[in-house]
């Protein structure tokens, strides 16, 4: 989307509106475009007077705020986000939807406070993406913060960052093979490598999975647009919808399908997918029986164990779901309840505060997961089904670097990954940081980021700044992660940093 503005200043407004899709899936087209005309009249009249862009078929509006600096566009923005939630824009649906509150979440640059033109329309991608990470209904201005944090202990000071792919504060997708560098995401969530040498990502709205092998990308999975695929259609013929969490085992790409609450398949031979798990109907229900009857509510992160058990992380219900071989669901962790507790017990009586990324060691024995608000990174025995915390001492913070990593500060870690030598990573939301646990020492050290926010275009470690990297995996001596907000997957080169 291009905003022509020629005001000396100006705030870009970039807004959202949160799981529009998730409405969209259960009604007809006819009543989703009725719905989405009641919000475009609302921010009309809202925004009176101010150029507002809207293209059809999209949840995304553009406003163009002249004369308006940061601050005092976030706060138009934050009264007319307010005025929204009291808006019953759904209500003809139905009773059922009368009372529903809908929200927004939105993104803020302004001219010349974040630069001019280009620069503006990037930073205002960077703040949306930014807002959606702090779980929605929120509005940011885009601020690049520089931290000189005496508390971050780099591991090794000497590594190069390189953006591998896509480029920060640009939208795009990928329709056909795509060279690496030419290809652009849209709000890529996960990404997971294969022992062949391809990575697989979820680019959530797109809709779509693709495939990284020898520096092209290609579409595996999604035909680019929201829907549901039926069990074994083509794969790139499938509809998704906004799928957030992938694992590789053997021939097959497990893929969470969060808007939908199902888990597919992906046969990386047959490029066709495979429903495995959940209806379509968000719910928490099936344990005991078939896991294709079983409801689930936002499935996340998935990992599979040295058995070829499959973990979903179901994020709405504050659980992990098993799915063994046979095909059988069963709550593999989790009370459902909302708080910190059950360590040195077995997990399934355990509390969580939201769990994101999922992880397994080496001889996938251990599960390692993202207690998000916890800021704790817990670890399961999986063949006994005993929990403990590994890293983090439950107080948001950045601490610890160089010490026992039971007694840092984390915050908001969002996704885990180990790598041959069972080293661990932590891919940290609210740090902007990349953190690693040395198995031979049990310390943790800053490996990445934790130098503020911000969209780093140098490639020395020391002054790379990231937004919400928020998944990571690491293929042959390679660590791979994606700097979210920023709309890019980096690579950093281990074979120095680990001889």
């Amino acid at each position: 989307m291009e905003v022509n503005v020629m005001a000396r200043e100006y705030s870009l407004v970039i807004i959202d509106i949160d799981f529009f899709l998730r409405y969209c899936i259960r009604f007809t087209e006819k009543e989703c475009d009725r719905l989405m005309e009641n919000i475009k009249i609302f921010f009309v009249n809202a925004f009176a007077g101010m150029d507002f862009f809207h293209q059809d078929g999209c949840d995304e509006f553009y406003i163009v705020m002249e004369g308006f600096d940061n601050s005092r566009a976030r706060e138009f923005v934050e009264a007319v986000r307010g005025r929204f939630r009291r808006e019953r824009a759904a209500a003809f649906l139905g009773e059922e939807y009368r009372r529903v509150r809908m929200t927004f979440s939105a993104g803020i640059a302004s001219c010349p406070e974040n630069g001019n033109g280009e620069v503006v329309f990037k930073k205002a991608v960077t703040a949306l993406f930014m807002a959606k990470a702090m779980r929605h209904d929120q509005v940011r201005c885009y601020e690049e913060i520089i931290l000189e944090n005496p508390l971050r202990c780099l591991l090794y000071h000497d590594i190069t960052i390189e953006t591998y792919a896509g480029s920060w504060g640009e939208i795009g997708n990928v329709r056909e093979k795509t060279h690496r560098k030419q290809g652009r995401f849209w709000e890529p969530q996960a990404i997971a490598a294969s022992k062949d040498g391809r990575i697989y990502i979820a680019d959530q709205n797109n809709h779509q999975i693709l495939e990284l092998e020898e520096n092209y990308l290609i579409p595996a999975a999604g035909r680019g647009r929201y829907g549901r695929p039926y069990d074994g259609i083509l794969a790139t013929e499938g509809g998704l919808n906004k799928p957030t969490g992938l694992c590789v085992h053997q021939k097959d790409v497990y893929i969470t399908d969060t808007g939908n609450d199902m888990v597919f398949r992906l046969d990386r031979e047959k490029r066709r997918l495979y429903h495995v798990c959940g209806t379509g109907v968000p719910g928490y229900w099936g344990d005991g029986g078939e896991a294709k009857a079983a409801y689930l509510n936002k499935p996340g992160g998935a990992v599979v164990d040295a058995r070829g058990n499959l973990y979903v992380n179901d994020i709405a219900n504050n659980v992990i779901r098993k799915i063994d071989t046979q095909g059988i669901i069963s709550t593999f962790a989790g009370n459902g309840a909302f708080g910190f507790g059950g360590d040195g017990g077995l997990a399934v009586h355990a509390s969580f505060h939201e769990i994101y990324g999922i992880g397994m060691d080496n001889q996938r024995e251990k599960l390692y997961l993202a207690d998000y608000f916890n800021h704790r990174i817990r670890c399961i025995n999986v063949r006994t089904g005993y929990i403990c915390t590994i890293a983090g001492n439950g107080m948001p913070g950045y601490a610890g670097d160089g010490g026992p990593p039971e007694k840092a500060s984390l915050n908001r870690p969002v996704a885990v990954c180990t790598d041959w030598q069972d080293n661990l990573y932590i891919a940290e939301s609210g740090n902007h940081s990349i953190r690693i646990i040395l198995a031979s020492q049990n310390r943790i050290y800053t490996l990445a980021g934790g130098c503020g926010m911000g969209s780093g275009l140098r490639e020395t470690v020391r002054d790379f700044r990231l937004a919400n990297p928020n998944s990571l995996c690491v293929m042959g001596q390679a660590l791979y992660f994606l700097d979210g907000a920023n709309n890019r997957l980096c690579r950093i080169n281990l074979s120095e940093v680990l001889k």
